[in-house]
């Protein structure tokens, strides 16, 4: 009879935690924002040796090591996007980029353009308010920032930069972790920095879950 018992105790609590697991849902949808600011050489959070930002452990690396990296800043950073109520509000947006790290190893030839891609990693708050209740969220980024140029031809071989295009991913950061809901989400990066204003622009796309 005891044996019987404990047998039917089991079965419950496995019947229970089964309906449990199954009410536990997880919605993921595709998710879009664009953020703007303008990025501005920070020499408050920055690491003495290297140059890199030390605002957060995200950007706070230097691949390349030998004081090739300097940490930008982006200020009055806004979101756009992201459908009803907006993706949020931006802050605490830090750039570290490793000029030390160039896939385009070959130097130019002859008198034509330098070539240079440079490694960067972002960091950035993200504080949103849709579904009535405001979550906070860090994104880490990374990627490559490529020179662009225009205006070549024999008379002007190197030609004239006019913008930095931006490529890359985001992903949502555990440390710290979102608040006070749990959600994960990745995605990709584009867009520019212009040359001279340093106005920035980033395109992201992804999925979100929570």
């Amino acid at each position: 009879m005891i044996k019987a018992s404990i047998l039917f105790c089991a079965a419950m609590l496995a019947c229970a935690l089964t309906a449990g697991a199954a009410t536990s849902t997880v919605a993921t949808k595709s998710v879009s924002a664009v953020l703007s600011g303008t990025g501005v050489p920070d020499t408050v959070d920055v690491d003495p040796i290297n140059g890199q930002c030390n605002f957060d452990t995200w950007v706070d690396q230097c691949p390349s090591g030998n004081d090739n990296c300097k940490c930008i800043q982006v200020t009055s950073p806004k979101a756009t996007g992201g459908g009803k109520g907006g993706p949020g509000t931006v802050s605490d947006f830090f750039i570290t980029i490793d000029n030390g790290t160039n896939p385009a190893s070959e130097p130019a030839v002859g008198g034509g353009p330098n070539p240079r891609c440079s490694l960067y990693f972002g960091v950035l708050t993200l504080t949103s308010s849709g579904g009535g209740s405001a979550t906070t969220q860090t994104l880490n980024l990374v990627g490559t920032a490529c020179k662009h140029v225009v205006g070549i031809s024999s008379k002007n071989q190197t030609g004239t930069q006019d913008k930095d295009l931006i490529s890359g991913g985001w992903g949502i950061s555990n440390d710290p972790a979102p608040s006070p809901r749990d959600e994960s989400g990745w995605g990709e990066v584009s867009g520019q920095v212009i040359h001279g204003t340093n106005a920035l622009t980033m395109h992201l796309v992804g999925d979100l879950s929570k």
